[in-house]
């Protein structure tokens, strides 16, 4: 195969892949809510995944604000 070109079943791999990775990430997001609403600290939950604290705080902030109004 010439350069640059991908094979289907190889593009078909790599969407595969990819919406893999973006599941992956949402069900972190998920249990970073999870563990800090079950009392875990910002800075626990980083260590604990080796993220920064910012990071973490920031997906929290990003929940809070995609989460519906009560």
């Amino acid at each position: 195969t010439a350069r640059g070109e991908i094979p289907s079943s190889e593009r078909e791999r790599l969407h595969a892949a990819a919406g893999g990775v973006d599941a992956a990430a949402g069900e972190l997001r998920a249990a970073v809510q999870s563990a800090w609403r079950a009392g875990g600290s910002v800075r626990a939950i980083a260590a604990e995944l080796g993220k920064s604290t910012r990071t973490i705080q920031n997906w929290l902030e990003e929940a809070r604000r995609e989460a519906p109004s009560r």
